[in-house]
């Protein structure tokens, strides 16, 4: 997958001219140097180009495989650095693809709750298990990124961008069990609330 390319630093430019001026976007905290994974909440299909707007450094991004139906949006997609992921079971190939490009120094942005909040609230919704598996499997930092006004776009309502602390996760020097599987998860979802709250 290409990291610099014309199409993803264009589309860059112009969502950071409207992050920043359009829809007066605030960002507290910064990201780590080197790869990382970014976990952040999901609230519109605004979410990926706000969080590509903010950091120089090229982010991929694990999207559903349903965006990539059609052939002219799978090719735009695609040159902003998006690979699918079928949702509808555990995805073996597109979490070693994640896996293999966080650990080359590259940055990879997933949606932990699998889909978008679509209850008109910031509240999060449940971590999925597949997000334990591929954290697990990485060892550079997981960083918490909570969103909030991307879903009030359309009214112009200002957007806030949330970069937390790296998660500590001591359980990926223990076996792989379903207990630590949901530990992970817990963390997940414990590091993006208190990012959101600004603790």
């Amino acid at each position: 997958m290409r990291e610099n390319n014309f199409v993803y630093h264009a589309g860059r430019i112009i969502f950071t001219i409207f992050v920043r001026v359009l829809f007066r976007g605030s960002i507290t905290g910064s990201m780590p140097r080197g790869g990382a994974v970014i976990c952040s909440n999901h609230l519109s299909n605004l979410d990926p180009p706000v969080i590509g707007a903010i950091y120089p450094k090229p982010i991929h991004f694990m999207a559903k495989k349903e965006l990539f139906e059609n052939p002219l949006f799978r090719a735009l997609i695609s040159a902003l650095n998006a690979f699918p992921v079928n949702r509808d079971f555990f995805d073996r190939k597109a979490f070693r693809r994640a896996i293999a490009l966080v650990e080359s120094g590259k940055n990879v942005a997933v949606f932990p709750e699998g889909t978008r909040n679509k209850s008109g609230t910031d509240k999060l919704g449940d971590i999925k298990r597949g997000m334990s598996y591929l954290i697990y499997h990485t060892s550079v930092p997981v960083i918490p990124l909570f969103l909030s006004g991307t879903n009030r776009w359309k009214t112009l309502g200002r957007i806030k961008i949330r970069i937390g602390d790296a998660i500590d996760l001591p359980e990926r020097r223990l076996p792989y069990t379903r207990e630590i599987s949901e530990s992970i998860r817990v963390k997940i979802k414990n590091g993006l609330e208190k990012t959101a709250s600004g603790a």
